[in-house]
């Protein structure tokens, strides 16, 4: 008969208890999680039996947030009969107490005032025990009254310290922690260890050191680590984004565990209860928000203007993408701007652009208008020459009422881009001109098409001067590369990121920037007539419209301006007709072009004279514009924090006779601020109280505001 094998010896209680409590402690390595995986550790594993003493500290540091209170508790007990036995008098112990309280108190208010009372009540707490166990005994009572007493306040501070907010999260973190290194050793990335994890609206957002993998951060970002994740926790691996934070040796970790892209977010402007509140009248000088990050809740935004200049922009995505609703929501916003003049092109169907003509300065809508787009581009580059050459001071135009940026959009750009006939030639040169020095007079220019080709811009001279990318869905990964170039294949691919939804948008900027979103939902044409019909854009400046003469008055009667109480008249016909008196017949050129030089003033004067007068809102809309402005004047110098050096190098300035805005640019700039910068900490401390502007125009100068000072009550004057 076989003899049985020798079943294994059974592994000492202690031993077993100590690996079941492995699960819930991980620290640094070596642990004794690895000493089965590593066998050097199994050395230091074997010697965590010790002494009892050693147990019982490895045993509180497995949960220090649990089981640091309980020893203490017990010691706390203990000292109560080691001063009973010692006869310390309790009217010692309680000033010792109260000081000590008090001094714990002012030392952690400034960090947490809630955690302060905490643990001055904690010394209280304990102070009272020594008082009243030196003075009558720990087992004073009947039955140990006393010792019962004790243990059934201590139960409830515990159980008080347990739901404390700070409690339960220490034990969530390591918790956290000690998931992670059990997860990381699936993961491939054995030795690293979680540095922090931040909850979000949608999932999570972990902060990870690689540095123990003998791995680089690039290397981990650009590995399947994402695929990974997303085996482990089933969701798509578009929900899962792994990056390398900036200090080196860590990457981040960006986990969406529900759909970020189920559900549209309505347009705040037809949402009472929006979650993003944009103001009634916008800022080109601000970014445009034109979406919201589900992820993160955070206005997506698309910039038009900085202290650069104006932006380009280059909108790509397929049919059904969303180009349609994002060039929507930007032409909102610029509608929207009391700074801006919209010029907008679509030589196709342009459904979407007929209903924003209303709000359009000038608008070219339909096949049948591609030679007044040419004429409208030519205008542009005639007011870029204008403004270079009347800049004065400013070496970048800056957009404000009556004195507009003006953005030149264009929809469907391969239909006035692509042709290759005449008009299709000399649309090229004139959008290349406008791209390449519209950037510092004003003069901006938004692309939108399905492809970022050449044969869809027109002309590499256009596309190199591209400042802004936006990419929506798309059928390829080439299709980023063609718009973006090198920089298309370091961002998120937009073939897969949306998981099929339209309106999900990518903005990158040339810096290598990017941030992903959803557009609101403004996609209905009745919508589109609703926000379009009480706006009217920012006229230009009365010098540019003088210069640009009577070409850009016929294209601008050409364009219905109906909105925010505009009353429109068609200039006589008459006007549009050559001068009836006929050039002198004579040899002299200089009398030919002084006769024609007078011909010309003479015809612009009349025509002029016939224009009708400026609609003037009423007062009740131009009072509700400047309210709205101001507000959101004050809402930007709210936000802006003025650091020590910045703030005390403006109060000289201030102090004495005052100064002008362009002194505080000129000094603040050799402080590293831009001037942008420099007109939020005037308004920052116009808003504190601390400054002042007085005068109007050129004359105006910042003053510190005065200190008010003490005068006689009139009344009390006439009393004594």
């Amino acid at each position: 008969m076989a003899r049985r094998p020798a079943r294994p010896p059974k592994q000492p209680l202690r031993h077993a208890v100590a690996a079941r409590m492995t699960a819930d402690r991980c620290p640094s390595p070596p642990h004794r999680a690895h000493a089965q995986e590593h066998p050097r550790h199994r050395r230091s594993a074997g010697a965590g039996a010790g002494t009892g003493l050693g147990r019982a500290v490895r045993w509180v540091k497995a949960k220090p947030a649990e089981r640091v209170p309980l020893p203490i508790g017990v010691g706390l007990y203990g000292a109560g009969g080691l001063a009973h036995l010692a006869e310390l008098p309790a009217l010692g112990i309680i000033p010792v107490t109260l000081g000590t309280a008090l001094a714990t108190y002012a030392v952690t208010v400034r960090r947490d005032e809630t955690r302060a009372t905490k643990a001055a009540a904690a010394i209280g707490a304990a102070g009272t025990w020594l008082a009243v166990s030196a003075e009558l005994g720990p087992a004073f009572g009947p039955h140990a009254a006393l010792t019962w007493a004790y243990c059934t306040l201590y139960a409830t501070a515990y159980g008080i310290y347990r739901l404390d907010h700070g409690t339960r999260k220490a034990i969530s973190w390591r918790r956290q922690k000690s998931e992670w290194h059990r997860l990381a050793a699936r993961l491939g990335l054995g030795g690293s260890h979680l540095l922090s994890n931040e909850p979000t609206r949608l999932g999570e957002r972990l902060l990870v050191d690689v540095t123990g993998t003998g791995r680089r951060a690039s290397s981990i970002a650009s590995s399947d680590l994402a695929e990974r994740m997303a085996e482990h926790y089933g969701i798509p691996a578009t929900r899962v984004k792994v990056s390398a934070d900036k200090i080196a040796g860590r990457v981040r970790i960006s986990v969406r565990h529900r759909d970020p892209w189920a559900d549209p977010t309505p347009h705040p402007m037809l949402d009472a209860d929006s979650e993003i509140v944009l103001p009634e009248v916008a800022d080109a000088r601000e970014p445009l928000i034109i979406g919201i990050d589900p992820e993160t809740g955070r206005p997506l935004e698309i910039v038009v203007w900085d202290e650069d200049g104006a932006k380009h922009t280059l909108i790509v995505a397929v049919t059904g993408g969303g180009k349609s609703v994002l060039l929507n929501n930007k032409l909102e916003r610029l509608t929207a701007a009391d700074n801006v003049a919209v010029w907008g092109i679509d030589v196709s169907k342009a459904k979407e652009m007929r209903r924003w003509r209303k709000a359009f300065d000038l608008a070219a809508c339909g096949p049948g208008d591609r030679v007044k787009a040419l004429r409208m581009l030519e205008q542009a580059c005639k007011a870029i020459d204008f403004r270079a050459a009347n800049a004065g001071d400013e070496a970048t135009f800056i957009p404000r009422p009556g004195h507009p940026l003006i953005e030149i959009v264009v929809d469907e750009m391969s239909a006035l881009l692509g042709p290759n006939d005449n008009i299709g030639l000399a649309t090229r040169q004139a959008l290349a001109y406008i791209t390449s020095k519209g950037r510092s007079e004003g003069v901006g220019v938004t692309l939108v098409g399905q492809r970022g080709t050449i044969s869809q811009i027109g002309d590499t001279d256009i596309r190199t001067q591209i400042n802004n990318i936006v990419l929506l869905k798309i059928n390829r990964r080439t299709e980023m590369a063609h718009a973006a170039g090198d920089l298309g294949l370091e961002l998120p691919d937009m073939t897969r990121y949306g998981e099929g939804h339209p309106g999900v948008a990518l903005i990158a900027t040339l810096d290598g920037t990017h941030s992903v979103g959803r557009t609101f939902f403004l996609k209905h044409l009745p919508d589109l007539d609703k926000l379009a019909a009480d706006r009217r854009p920012s006229p230009l400046e009365p010098s540019l419209v003088a210069h640009l003469g009577e070409a850009y008055q016929r294209l601008k009667a050409d364009t219905p301006a109906e909105g925010r109480n505009a009353q429109t008249r068609s200039a006589p016909s008459s006007l549009y007709q050559p001068e009836a008196d006929a050039v002198p017949n004579t040899a002299d050129p200089i009398a030919t072009r002084m006769h024609a030089a007078a011909a010309s003033r003479e015809q612009t004067r009349r025509y002029l004279e016939a224009l009708p007068d400026l609609p003037q809102p009423d007062a009740e809309t131009a009072a509700r514009l400047a309210e709205a402005a101001e507000i959101r004047r004050a809402q930007a110098a709210e936000q802006t924090e003025i650091p020590d050096d910045v703030r005390d190098r403006l109060l000289q300035l201030l102090a004495g006779d005052g100064t002008t805005v362009r002194q505080v640019e000129t000094a603040l700039e050799e402080m590293g601020v831009s001037r942008m910068g420099a007109w939020r900490f005037l308004d920052r401390l116009r808003l504190e109280g601390v400054a002042v502007l007085r005068g109007r125009g050129r004359g105006s100068r910042w003053h510190l505001t005065p200190e008010p000072t003490d005068q006689p009550d009139e009344r009390e004057g006439n009393a004594a």
